[in-house]
């Protein structure tokens, strides 16, 4: 489910400022930085909303959200898992001669 999330440059903390079933997309922020517009989608169709910004007036709105960071890249750790190369080239099974390209006529 896509939600939006905000970054506090102030205390580093990751929030996540939308709990929406159908997802949250599109976002834009006021000029004055005071609310907030998305679209979200549902069983009937996709809605505009309005929320105000601030997470000192509505607590419940902003949910902090711990920040986790996958080391080794997620690929790398399919491939020890399953014990297997990522490198396609030579897990192939075809080998295909190379020939310079020439215009298709």
């Amino acid at each position: 489910i896509y939600n939006i999330f905000a970054f506090s440059l102030h205390d580093k903390k990751l929030y996540q400022i939308t709990n929406v079933l159908g997802g949250a997309f599109q976002p834009a922020i006021s000029h004055d930085g005071k609310q907030l517009a998305f679209i979200s989608y549902h069983a009937t169709g996709y809605e505009l909303h309005l929320m105000k910004m601030d997470p000192n007036t509505d607590s419940n709105q902003w949910t902090e959200v711990e920040i986790e960071c996958v080391e080794p890249p997620i690929m790398a750790v399919a491939a020890q898992q399953f014990n297997k190369d990522l490198n396609t080239s030579s897990n192939s099974k075809n080998n295909y001669p190379i020939h310079p390209h020439t215009r298709w006529r």
